[in-house]
């Protein structure tokens, strides 16, 4: 559970950003959230990297390299 409503805020936030990228409408200011985001983008981007090396790949994974 999250200790204050600011906190569950930001992690919705957070959520939301993965699912919908840099355009997602978020509770504070996406630019809050701009190293966490180029963090989450690296690790995307060498996931993808070893998906396309892979001879097992789920349809769901590739999507997220599409």
């Amino acid at each position: 559970m999250h200790k204050t409503e600011e906190e569950a805020a930001r992690q919705y936030d957070r959520a939301l950003i993965i699912v919908k990228g840099r355009l997602a409408k978020t509770n504070f200011p996406v630019g809050d959230y701009d190293r966490e985001i180029e963090t989450f983008e690296q690790l995307l981007w060498q996931r993808c990297a070893l998906l396309s090396r892979s001879y097992f790949v789920t349809v769901l994974d590739w999507e997220f390299c599409t």
